[in-house]
């Protein structure tokens, strides 16, 4: 027999934007762009971290 031990998956997370009252009605603002980037630096910075979708509320 053959035992595997199985290796965590840490965690998984959504990635979710939200869009400002103050962009209007802009298909992709500025403060989605800057959300993005940021969520996107705070993942690099904590690999346990798995996105798993991104979710923009427009």
């Amino acid at each position: 027999m053959i035992l595997r031990r199985k290796q965590s998956i840490g965690t998984l997370a959504g990635k979710y934007y939200r869009l400002s009252i103050e962009d209007g009605d802009k298909k992709e603002s500025n403060s989605i762009t800057n959300q993005r980037e940021l969520v996107t630096a705070f993942l690099q910075k904590h690999p346990e971290i798995k996105a798993v979708d991104e979710y923009v509320d427009m």
